[in-house]
C-alpha cells in the first residue's frame, strides 16, 4: 500500500514461499482513475524445497500413549511411546496441511530406544486414493534424525494422513515427528 499524496516507482509484493505458479492483481487509483494489472510470478526452479513437519503434539492418538523425554535424539521438546502394551490397540496420525498436490517424500523421525519395537506399520492415507504403506524396520538404531519411508503422490490441503499403528510390533513403539518434502 502507497499512502495517499506519495509515490512510489517500484514496491516489492512478496509470497513466500513461492512454491507454485502465483498471479497478482495490482490495483491503483488515481485522480478518479482506476488502474489494474495483473502480475503472473514462477517460483525459480532448483529453489528450496517446500516442506511441511507434523509434531506428536498435532498427533491424533487412540489408545493411551505415554509423553516422554527420556532418550536423547528426540524432534521438538518430547515423543510419545506406546509403553509396549496395548498392542494392536493404539495409533497415532498425523495430518499435514499441503500446499498443493505433488510427490511428497514422507520422512520419519524417532529417537533411539535399544528397546525399540521393529516392523512398526504405517499408512498414508489418500482421498480417492489407494493407502500407502510402509515399514519402519526397527527403532532401535537409525533414529536421531529423518528416516525416509518413500515417496507418494498427495493431494494439497488436510485431506491426507499418516498414521503409525502398534499392531504386530515387538518392543516399545515411538512416535515423534513426520516430514513431508515435495519433489
Amino acid at each position: 500500500t502507497v499512502a495517499a499524496g506519495t509515490s512510489a516507482e517500484s514496491f516489492t509484493v512478496t509470497t513466500y514461499p513461492v512454491t507454485a505458479t502465483r498471479t497478482v492483481t495490482i490495483t491503483v487509483t488515481a485522480g478518479g482513475v482506476t488502474r489494474t494489472a495483473t502480475l503472473t510470478v514462477t517460483p525459480p526452479s532448483g529453489g528450496t524445497p517446500v516442506e511441511v513437519i507434523v509434531d506428536n503434539g498435532q498427533a491424533s492418538l487412540t489408545g493411551t500413549w505415554t509423553t516422554s523425554t527420556g532418550l536423547a535424539g528426540r524432534y521438538g521438546t518430547n515423543y510419545l511411546h506406546d509403553g509396549n502394551a496395548g498392542k494392536g490397540s493404539k495409533s497415532a496420525r498425523f495430518t499435514p496441511n499441503l500446499p498443493s498436490f505433488g510427490t511428497y517424500q514422507v520422512y520419519v523421525w524417532y529417537p533411539n530406544n535399544p528397546n525399540g519395537a521393529t516392523n512398526i506399520p504405517v499408512e498414508i492415507q489418500r482421498p480417492g486414493a489407494a493407502t500407502v504403506t510402509f515399514s519402519i524396520a526397527t527403532q532401535r538404531s537409525g533414529g536421531g534424525q529423518w528416516v525416509l519411508l518413500g515417496a507418494c503422490s498427495l493431494a494439497g490441503g488436510t485431506g491426507c494422513s499418516l498414521t503409525i499403528r502398534n499392531a504386530g510390533t515387538s518392543g516399545y513403539v515411538i512416535v515423534d515427528a513426520v516430514r513431508f518434502v515435495k519433489q
